[in-house]
């Protein structure tokens, strides 16, 4: 499916209705969750070619992209959570565990870091974005089953620094970024202020990668996103990845929704030192 179109949850939201609607008779049509396709009522159509918005390639030229996949099951997330806390250790706030996704990405972000420190010789600013679904999270409200591209990007900034390497501080970026304000779209905001809340982190991205002068990544997680369809005849004894023509990490829940699957799209030469550097336990 083409990403102009819809996003991961619709397309997921789009598999399972189909999926429940064709499971001979099991489940009654009329309590299906079915994609609604009335996101122009809260987000018209507009005229977009006066905006600034940069050309959606993030491919860069002369890299050997490989694909590895990575299985962190329950045992090994569960033995590293409380090595890790949400919250500088040097604030008052009060500690909250970290869940697995952000466990997960703040172990492979590091990794990554520390792969293309030793890629340029030295360790360089990393900007990541991470993809926020919107869907509950706009004014006015969008159904969680809203069909369409309800998205935006969240932007974390590693910004380097030797003594800022712990599992712990990854995780505080990364939650810092998330708490940034949803997207609203009512009259106090107008219909601009969206936009810019939807593009500007975009125009971030494609800014630090045409200078060339820090390091970029786009990391998606498909975790709680109902991947094992039924269509009648059992779920799937597995749903996989796939291997993508740039660099970018997604992750995926396993079978039993306990564990990760993260498939890692790297340059030939990063992903060398990123086997290396992934599992290192000096949190």
């Amino acid at each position: 499916m083409s990403h102009r179109v819809a996003d991961g949850f619709a397309f997921w939201t789009f598999i399972n209705a189909w999926a429940k609607s064709s499971s001979l008779g099991a489940v009654p049509v009329n309590v299906v969750s079915s994609p609604r396709f009335d996101l122009g009522n809260v987000f018209p159509a507009r005229d977009l070619s006066k905006l600034d918005v940069p050309i959606p390639c993030p491919m860069k030229t002369g890299l050997k992209i490989i694909t590895r996949r990575f299985v962190f099951d329950t045992e090994e997330i569960t033995k590293l959570k409380p090595e890790v806390t949400a919250g500088s250790t040097s604030d008052c706030k009060p500690k909250r565990q970290v869940t697995r996704v952000e466990l997960v990405t703040a172990l492979i972000w590091r990794a990554h870091i520390t792969a293309l420190q030793a890629k340029h010789g030295r360790l360089r600013d990393f900007l990541l974005l991470l993809p926020v679904n919107l869907r509950g999270k706009t004014v006015p409200n969008t159904s969680e089953t809203c069909f369409g591209n309800i998205f935006r990007f969240t932007s974390a900034r590693f910004t380097a620094d030797e003594n800022r390497m712990k599992l712990q501080d990854f995780v505080d970026l990364m939650r810092d970024a998330y708490r940034k304000p949803a997207a609203r779209t009512d009259q106090e905001f107008g219909d601009d202020a969206f936009l810019s809340t939807v593009i500007n982190p975009y125009k971030e991205y494609c800014e630090e990668l045409n200078k060339e002068e820090a390091d970029v990544g786009i990391y998606s997680s498909c975790c709680g996103f109902p991947l094992y369809v039924d269509f009648g005849w059992g779920k799937p004894a597995w749903v996989s990845g796939i291997q993508m023509p740039f660099e970018t990490v997604m992750l995926m829940d396993n079978k039993q929704g306990n564990g990760i699957e993260a498939w890692v799209n790297l340059d030939e030469k990063p992903m060398s030192h990123f086997l290396q550097n992934l599992y290192l336990t000096d949190i």
